[in-house]
């Protein structure tokens, strides 16, 4: 075998023609398989290619495909729009409803008012022939009648009958203060003698020798009013102007009459704002500091910073368009600010809430604060008494003291 071997091997290299024959076939052959190998490949990625371009096809034609999917959209489409049409249209209307309604509400509110001043008047006039007593001691078993008409006869030197005459308001335990008392006079003239002895004896200085005193009974409204004329007055003397007070109003020399810089927003002043006075509002920082619950009372306190009158209106505007606030029984603003002058200015709106204002504008003077404005929101629960003043300092005294801005 080896015998053979060699012969071979020598036959190959006695030969070298056959040699060469045989190698280049091999190569030959191998570069076939290698294009049958390449073109078998590409056979594949047609084949891959034909299956892809058929998925497409039914993914764009078949029953569910994108075909279909594409004319749903655009049905789709042409209904929203239709639907987006009608919520136009709707918008439309409702926008005209609201306009009306807001119109309705204004109409009411300036009714409301006009039967409000009208019932103030009514009761001045049911009032006309009544007086008020205060502080004279209560008895259990007193007779006011005669009491009240012996007491006016003795320091007054008057006789006075009275249609009615009794104690306002119920006893609270505990409470040692007298309740007032109203007394219906049966002459109006003897209203008119007993303010003048009273006045008199306040002028020659011997009203305190009296066991009680006498002032005339007034709507709350025209008596607060009355007040907040007075301190006006008192402010503008301060300030050497000589204004004078002429019924129920305050007069300047120049005989122009004062009216409040800030009153408390009218309905009209709250719907019917334009798109530019929103916005100002909206600019507008008010903050909600604390709130306080006491029997079925809900107090809440908000306050802001301010510099002028325009502001301050801002912030009382700002308050009552809030949701939270505007359905509250009282909401009641006080401020004070200095100006650039350095002109120190003060005021408050009681909104109903009679006597608050002026108590928590005297914080605000004895703790020096300025530039604040501040509002206790009060929505009504059961009946406080003189306890609800403290409950609403207490909450201006807060609002001031913490930095809420």
């Amino acid at each position: 075998m080896a015998s053979q071997n060699s012969k071979d091997e020598n036959k190959s290299q006695c030969n070298p023609t056959l040699a060469s024959g045989t190698t280049g076939a091999s190569i030959q052959m191998s570069a076939i398989h290698d294009c049958l190998r390449s073109i078998t490949g590409k056979l594949g990625n047609i084949n891959i290619l034909q299956q892809s371009v058929n998925n497409m096809n039914r993914d764009l034609w078949d029953e569910d495909g994108l075909d279909e999917r594409i004319k749903y959209i655009g049905q789709q489409h042409e209904d929203n729009v239709g639907e987006f049409e009608t919520l136009k249209l709707e918008n439309s209307y409702l926008r005209k409803e609201l306009q009306v309604l807001k119109s309705i509400v204004v109409n009411l509110d300036r009714r409301v008012t006009q039967q409000e001043n009208e019932i103030v008047d009514l009761k001045g006039r049911s009032m006309k022939d009544n007086i008020l007593g205060h502080n004279l001691a209560e008895d259990d078993q007193e007779d006011l009648t005669t009491r009240v008409s012996d007491l006016i006869k003795e320091h007054l030197n008057l006789e006075v009958g009275f249609i009615r005459i009794h104690r306002n308001g119920q006893k609270f335990p505990g409470n040692s203060k007298p309740r007032s008392i109203t007394g219906k006079l049966q002459n109006y003239n003897d209203k008119e003698l007993i303010l003048q002895a009273i006045r008199q004896k306040r002028e020659n200085g011997t009203i305190n020798n009296m066991p009680f005193y006498i002032t005339p009974q007034t709507p709350l409204q025209i008596n607060e009013s009355k007040k907040k004329l007075q301190e006006m007055n008192n402010k503008y003397r301060e300030e050497n102007v000589k204004t004078k007070i002429v019924g129920n109003k305050l007069v300047f020399p120049n005989g122009s009459v004062y009216r409040d810089k800030v009153l408390p927003p009218r309905a009209e002043d709250l719907l019917m704002l334009d798109k530019e006075e929103i916005e100002k509002l909206e600019e507008c920082d008010v903050n909600r500091c604390d709130s306080v619950t006491e029997d079925g009372n809900i107090f809440t306190s908000l306050i802001s910073e301010i510099h002028t009158y325009a502001q301050v209106r801002d912030v009382y505007k700002n308050v009552l368009r809030n949701a939270d606030y505007a359905c509250a029984n009282h909401n009641i603003l006080v401020y004070r600010f200095k100006d650039a002058q350095g002109r120190v200015h003060d005021g408050y709106c009681d909104n109903g809430e009679y006597g608050a204002g002026r108590r928590m504008l005297k914080v605000l003077v004895e703790r020096d604060v300025l530039n604040v404005a501040v509002v206790i929101s009060r929505k009504n629960g059961r009946h406080l008494g003189p306890r609800r003043f403290d409950v609403m300092n207490d909450l201006v005294i807060k609002a001031v003291s913490r930095t809420c801005y």
